[in-house]
This record gives structure tokens, sequence and C-alpha cells, in this order.
């Protein structure tokens, strides 16, 4: 009996590769190089759905929690639902304007390896990264343009 089993785990060590059992390195690449593909269309895509979001669904009151936390946005209800609407549309036009230009990027680098693939995509984020940032305070500056710290509409001399 354990002659038999004995011989039996010999046989199948001897015929056991553990190369088998590792996916192969192209399928690998292939999947990482989709998958990096993919997180350039993350940032737009988060942007149009927020910018929609805050467009057609605005909360009604100011919170700390929910919406877009405008400084000068937050003293009233005008204040409020004008700083909600504007983040929504300048999120959701800059989210398809940065929709588009994946695609154009996505499409440049196809053919290339995979380490061109990052270094292209890692560029990429980071450029959407600082115009996430640069909008987010021109949306500041433009909020507060129009109302005062307390939420009053600012008269044409205030400024």
């Amino acid at each position: 009996m354990i002659e038999n089993l004995t011989s039996w785990l010999n046989e199948f060590l001897n015929e056991f590769d553990v190369a088998k059992l590792l996916p192969d390195l192209q399928t690998l690449l292939g999947l990482a190089e989709g998958l990096l593909r993919f997180c350039l269309f993350i940032g737009p895509i988060v942007m149009l759905a927020l910018g929609l979001s805050r467009f057609f669904i605005p909360s009604r009151e100011a919170s700390h929690r929910i919406g877009f936390q405008a400084l000068f946005g937050k003293g009233s209800p005008e204040a409020w639902d004008f700083s909600q609407k504007l983040c929504g549309v300048v999120w959701s036009v800059l989210g398809i304007i940065l929709l588009f230009v994946m695609v154009f990027v996505n499409a440049s680098c196809s053919g290339e390896g995979i380490m061109s693939v990052c270094t292209t995509v890692i560029k990429h984020l980071f450029i959407q990264g600082i115009l996430v940032l640069l909008v987010y305070l021109l949306l500041q500056v433009a909020v507060g343009l129009y109302f005062n710290y307390n939420g009053i509409p600012r008269t044409k001399g205030e400024l």
C-alpha cells in the first residue's frame, strides 16, 4: 500500500512542472496594458458623473458632506445653488473634453510597448490632476466674484 502511494507520488512529482501553473507573461502584460488604458478614462468619467449629478440633482441645503464646497457658496441658499449649478456645468464640460482627449491619447499609443503606455498614462493622469485642481480653484474664485462670504450677491462696485 505504501509502496503504491510512494510510486504514484514519485511519478506525479516527476511529471509536475511549476511553470505550467504560472500564467503566460504576454497575457499578464496585455492585462496590465488594458488596465493602464482603462485608468485614462476613470478621471473624465468621474468628472462627468459628478458634474451631471451637481447640475441635475443638486443638494438643496449647504452641507459639509455633500456638494461642491465653495468657500463663498455656503453663506446663503442662492449662493449654494449657484455654486452647485456652476460646478455641474464646468465639471461636465471638463469631463467631456477630457474623455475625448483621452480617446485620442489611447488611440495614439496603440502598438507601443508596455513601458511607453505606462509613461503615457502616468503623464496624462498627472495632467488630469492638475486640470482638476485648476478648475477647482477657478470655481472658488468664480463663486467668490459673485457672492461675498455671507452669501450676499456682490454689487458692481464691491470688488
